[in-house]
Parts: C-alpha cells; structure tokens; sequence
C-alpha cells in the first residue's frame, strides 16, 4: 500500500507541492507543517477522510487536511471540488483555497468541473484555477469558452483565471481581442491582461494589431485599452496612438487621446506638436487628451489659448475645456479673457463661439 511521510517535507521552505504555483495561503502552510510534524498517511487514510466530506455538514479539518497531501488526495479532488456548491460563502472559499493547494495535481479534475452543470462549481473551478496560475494552462481551452457565457459570475471568474494562467493564454487572449464575440474581448481587455505580468505583455503582437488597417476598429480599441494599462511604461505606443488622432472614426480617435492620457508625462510632447497640426480632427483630439491626463499640462496653455479661435468648432470647444481642465491661474485667466471678448457671438470671428461658451459653460463654471 501507498504511504507518504509527510515529515520529509519538513526540510522544504514551504510546504507546497513543486506542481504549484499557489503560495497564497499562510493558512494551508501553518497547517499542512503541523500535519507534517505529527502524521503519515495512507492511502485508508485519505479513504476515511473523503468519508468525511461527504457528511450533512462539511469537516474544515479533513478538507484542510486532503489539500495537504500531495498525490495521495487525487481521488478525493472530485468530491472536494463537488462542494464547491456549498451553501456557506466562507467555507466555499476554504474549499476552493484546499483544492487549488494541490496544484497541477488538481488541474484535470477542474477542467472537468468546468462543464459542471451547476454555476458555483463552474465558477468555483475557475476560481480555483485562477490561484493555481501558469500550471493550470491545460485549462484554457475551456475558459475560453467560458468568457461568454450569458451572466457574469462565471465569464468573470474565466477572464481572471485566463489572465492568472499568465503567457501561455496570451495567444488566446490574442486571437479573442482580434475574432471573438464582444462579451469575450470585454472580458479580455478588462479583466484578464490586469493580471498579466507588464514583463510578459506581448506589446509587438499588440502594437501591430494597433498600426494595421486590416484589423477591426473594435480589436485596435481593445489593444488600446490593453496598452493603457501600461501607464508610462508605454512610451513606444505613443507615435501610432498619435497617428490615429486624426482618424474618421471619432469613437477610435477619442480612445487614442484617453491612452495617451494614461501614457501620461512621456506622451505630452507629441500632444502638443499635435495641438499644432493641420488636420482639425488630430488638433480636436489632442485637447482631449489634455482633459483627460491626471495633471495640468501647463505647458499646453500657450497653444490652446491659440486655438480658442480656430475656426473648427471642434477644436476651439476642446481647447476651452482643456484650459478649464488644466484649472491653474493662467488657464483660467485665458479662458476668462476668452469669455469676455465673445459674450457677444455676433462680434467675433467665429458665429459659433457663442455656442461653445454654452455649451461649455456646465464646466466652465466648476473652477471659476
């Protein structure tokens, strides 16, 4: 009969399988050494404690227990990962953190679950999958499925454990930013690459899904997004994120200026040679993406003054906001200046600039 002497583990920093990337539970440490210390189990063992799981009421113990035992609990994962229904929230979690414990070991077992029947073992496997991570990749096939299915508590939980399992799901992650169903790419953009590693972002496939014209507007807005979250550490994205300012589509062109905007300080020089261009619509675009940065682009007041009297609606109406948005003493004494000269839309250069004032007059007035 199988034995395993747990105390050899002693000598390990953690007691943790090396099939494992799940170091998450100091809980499930303390507990699994103190196991070690007093016990070695068998194979009955196991037997005796599966018997326990299958109780009216869920034993904690034999559940922590099992999740430390390596290779020998494989035949109770079914049954641990079966509670996954359990009606109590915080004994479904202490569940859930037992069967990820085992690692890789776990893995099959899980991939099973998800096509459990019931929601909260489809959704408790991917949440065990998801503090598994890399070892757990054999599962992505069926994540991917998962992402759009109709409700939000399983698609969520597939889109976290897909960005856990890390650069093995990236070519999926990918090719669902390029072809899959909108729920699916959603999912992607704003679940699952938050929890890829910035050092494992695949920023060339992304940037050429971003410059190429053959690719859907829907896909390049979901690389954008991606590539957003890079923050500055996203400099090289700016020349392109620039280029698409001026693009026909004002949905595309508005989500380059808010990336450029989360690029932050080492995407203001472009911005401003931006704010010089002769193309209205990259001029438009540009003033937008000064609303949206997180600091005062002071340096930009001299070239929006200038263009509160451009002669596109557009871009004069941008460049008030974004004085008003940059909110220091000289932006706002220009756009005071500016107000004065045209209350009166019929004597300036512009008829429409009685209207912008208007219009903008809701933000205007927030500061002054």
């Amino acid at each position: 009969m199988k034995t395993i002497a747990l105390s050899i583990a002693l000598a390990l920093p953690f007691f943790i399988s090396t099939e494992s990337a799940f170091a998450a539970s100091p809980y499930l440490d303390q507990f699994c050494a103190q196991q070690v210390k007093k016990t070695a189990y068998k194979e009955s063992d196991v037997a005796e404690l599966t018997k326990k799981l299958k109780r009216n009421a869920v034993d904690g113990n034999a559940v922590n227990t099992l999740a430390c035992l390596d290779e020998l609990a494989v035949p109770a994962i079914p049954v641990m990962i079966h509670l996954f229904n359990e009606s109590n929230g915080e004994v479904r979690l202490d569940i859930i953190d037992s069967v990820a414990y085992l690692g890789k070991l776990a893995v099959p077992s899980l991939i099973e679950a998800l096509n459990a029947g019931d929601i909260d073992i489809r959704r408790g496997a991917c949440m065990a999958i998801e503090k598994i991570g890399p070892p757990a990749q054999d599962a992505i096939p069926e994540l991917r499925k998962l992402l759009n299915e109709p409700g939000y508590d399983v698609s969520f939980a597939a889109a976290y454990a897909l960005g856990s399992i890390g650069k093995a799901a990236i070519p999926t992650l990918l090719e669902i930013i390029r072809n899959g169903p909108d729920q699916s790419r959603t999912h992607v953009v704003e679940n699952s690459f938050r929890r890829i590693k910035k050092d494992e972002y695949p920023r060339d496939d992304l940037l050429s899904i971003l410059v190429s014209p053959t690719e859907s507007i829907l896909a390049r807005k979901a690389v954008m997004q991606v590539l957003g979250n890079l923050g500055p550490d996203n400099e090289a994205t700016v020349p392109p994120l620039v280029d698409i300012l001026g693009h026909e589509d004002n949905s595309f062109s508005l989500a380059a200026s808010r990336v450029l905007a989360q690029v932050g300080r080492p995407a203001v020089p472009a911005i401003l040679g931006a704010l010089g261009s002769p193309d209205a619509r990259v001029r438009s675009s540009a003033t937008y993406a000064i609303q949206y940065m997180r600091f005062p682009v002071e340096e930009a007041i001299p070239p929006l003054t200038s263009l509160l009297d451009d002669k596109e609606a557009t871009v004069s109406l941008g460049a008030l906001m974004a004085l008003q948005r940059i909110g220091t003493k000289n932006a706002l004494d220009a756009v005071n200046r500016f107000k004065h000269e045209h209350q009166n839309s019929s004597r300036s250069s512009s008829p429409m600039i009685g209207i912008h004032i208007r219009l903008a007059q809701p933000f205007l007035t927030l500061r002054t």
